[in-house]
């Protein structure tokens, strides 16, 4: 296959890529300068699956205008459906991005603030707040995110799948919005 990366000088980088089998894939972007001392690449590294690409002295603005099918194409080849999307505050290494591909679970899935916040009984403490509409959208999404945990997921649904059930019919979009994503990343 092909996946066109556009760069920060709005240059589109097309990048030939192994033909991919029916099912799971992760891509993964990194960027980082040769000032990171936990890798230095200096440019651009395209993951899918074990499979990478270096591109040096290229960058990609942290703006996503378009994740999915290039709107040139309007569409009409859909390629799959994207079931997660995270950003990190930081360079993943070629050994956690490794981890990622081959995990049979989240385990070493570098999302230390989710499992923080898993200790702490985040999910009890966010779910008491679901009934003030203020912290409501807030509380959704901090718990949509809690989900994205799997060792959480059952217990967020048993302190307040009824409840999130019901936000699904809100008269506020925002709630309605979260409310469908914790359900989502629930399921």
């Amino acid at each position: 296959g092909v996946w066109t990366l556009t760069t920060d000088k709005r240059t589109k980088r097309q990048l030939k890529t192994p033909k991919l089998n029916p099912g799971w894939h992760m891509l993964a972007l990194v960027s980082s300068t040769d000032q990171n001392r936990a890798d230095s690449l200096h440019g651009t590294r395209f993951y899918l699956d074990s499979w990478h690409h270096e591109l040096k002295q290229t960058w990609v603005k942290n703006e996503f205008y378009m994740v999915g099918n290039d709107s040139g194409q309007k569409g009409s080849k859909p390629f799959g459906l994207i079931t997660d999307l995270r950003i990190y505050a930081r360079s993943l290494s070629h050994d956690e991005i490794n981890k990622l591909v081959t995990a049979k679970d989240t385990q070493y899935h570098p999302d230390q603030i989710v499992r923080r916040l898993a200790s702490m009984d985040a999910a009890t403490i966010l779910a008491q707040r679901l009934d003030v509409p203020d912290s409501a959208a807030e509380c959704l999404r901090a718990l949509g995110s809690l989900a994205t945990l799997d060792t959480e997921r059952a217990k967020i649904y048993s302190i307040c799948g009824r409840q999130v059930l019901k936000m699904l019919d809100s008269p506020l979009p925002m709630i309605q919005r979260q409310a469908a994503r914790l359900l989502n990343n629930i399921s």
